[in-house]
């Protein structure tokens, strides 16, 4: 929610008249969003209240989403594309707003949190990180704690969710950057498994069309065509 709250931020300040009682009134309509951004994104030294970088975890270079309760495995993270989409809205709201200390910050949360998502969440056939027979039929993980990985997300295994929601949300600027598209091509096999499972197991078109943004990153029309067959109202 969070995530998609900056992004509107951003579109509402760059659509805003160019008077400058306009301007004014956005900023102090953010003025309450701030505190949020400085919450969960504080730059060091920012604001006293509030912790450096809240999620980050500068060792491992990506995010944890757990921490308050106390788990088996230690702190987790599911979601490193919505981990690197929160970055990614940071940056680009410094931009919106020229402010140049707070879009470099966005900037080096975004590269950390991209860099350690091809290393523990993406599973390429080059990658040696994990037992061979978890990579070999997973490719992706859903799951990344302190002492274990798993290929599952809290709401189900399935190859589409577990790849999907590694995905999500599907950004220009941001997607194309968490995927590289030599991994693509690795990951691409257990995604045409799950394509082919018959009703009622089939996957769901909302799941198919985060699946196909994949696809599209190393075949642009092959996926378009195949998005076109997608029931509207799912996706």
């Amino acid at each position: 929610r969070w995530n998609r709250r900056i992004r509107d931020l951003v579109h509402d300040f760059a659509n805003l008249p160019a008077s400058p009682k306009s301007k004014q009134f956005y900023q102090t309509l953010f003025s309450s969003d701030k505190e949020i951004l400085d919450n969960k994104h504080s730059v060091a030294g920012a604001d006293a209240r509030f912790p450096q970088a809240r999620h980050k975890d500068w060792y491992d270079g990506h995010s944890w989403a757990t921490g308050l309760v106390s788990y088996a495995t230690g702190k987790s993270q599911e979601s490193s594309s919505e981990a690197s989409h929160a970055y990614f809205a940071v940056a680009v709201l410094g931009e919106a707003l020229n402010d140049i200390k707070l879009r470099d910050w966005g900037r080096l949360l975004l590269a950390t949190e991209v860099r350690s998502t091809r290393y523990y969440w993406h599973i390429p056939l080059s990658s040696s990180i994990y037992d061979s027979k978890f990579s070999m039929y997973n490719r992706i993980t859903g799951s990344v704690a302190g002492s274990a990985t798993v290929a599952a997300t809290w709401f189900g295994a399935n190859p589409e969710y577990v790849h999907g929601i590694q995905t999500l949300p599907v950004v220009p600027g941001l997607t194309d950057i968490l995927f590289d598209p030599d991994y693509v091509c690795d990951q691409l096999p257990i995604l045409e498994n799950a394509f082919a499972r018959p009703a009622p197991v089939n996957v769901a078109d909302s799941w198919r069309g985060v699946a196909l943004a994949n696809v599209a990153i190393v075949d642009q029309h092959a996926a378009w065509h195949r998005a076109l067959e997608l029931d509207k109202k799912k996706f």
